[in-house]
């Protein structure tokens, strides 16, 4: 911070500014080397946000994540509302965690986590599966069932990178 008349003082960093400098991280690692990096890390960290959520949520976290599941079947056939609540499904599993870090890291991820659902919403079919493993992770969380919500996840993770593979595939780009 620089103060008039009272010089400049370095501050402890804060949550939005660490989260900013992953975000600028990761912007320029983009590429397909970024995308399969990025692919790896979420597999693993939305795989235990959705472990945790199923045992610390909240009735609100409930009532949250079954609002945006109505909003995405109702725009399932419009790519830039689905996207939307698809990356704001994601980032309230992880604040049902109650653990603020995991909001940030996601949150780091959330441009790139968008360039990547733009790429796969165009394998015919795909917005229709994610809202299937959506639906499956929200009753295993509202069930408080950690190992279900962990092995679901993972599945839509292993099927939402298979799709991506194959929308960069048939590229012409």
């Amino acid at each position: 911070d620089v103060n008039v008349g009272r010089g400049t003082v370095v501050r402890a960093p804060s949550t939005e500014t660490a989260g900013e400098s992953m975000k600028l991280l990761l912007m320029m690692q983009s590429g397909a080397t970024g995308i399969d990096k990025v692919s790896e890390v979420r597999h693993i960290i939305e795989n235990e946000i959705a472990a945790l959520a199923a045992v610390r949520r909240t009735p609100e976290d409930l009532e949250t994540l079954d609002a945006i599941l109505a909003e995405m079947r109702g725009h399932v056939d419009e790519p830039e509302v689905y996207i939307k609540s698809d990356v704001e499904f994601h980032a309230a599993l992880a604040r049902a965690t109650q653990n603020e870090l995991f909001v940030i890291v996601l949150d780091s991820l959330v441009e790139i986590m968008i360039e990547v659902r733009v790429l796969t919403l165009r394998v015919p079919g795909i917005a229709r599966l994610a809202l299937h493993y959506h639906e499956r992770i929200f009753e295993a969380v509202r069930a408080g069932d950690a190992a279900e919500a962990r092995a679901v996840m993972d599945e839509h993770m292993d099927q939402a990178t298979e799709k991506l593979r194959e929308s960069v595939a048939s590229d012409p780009e």
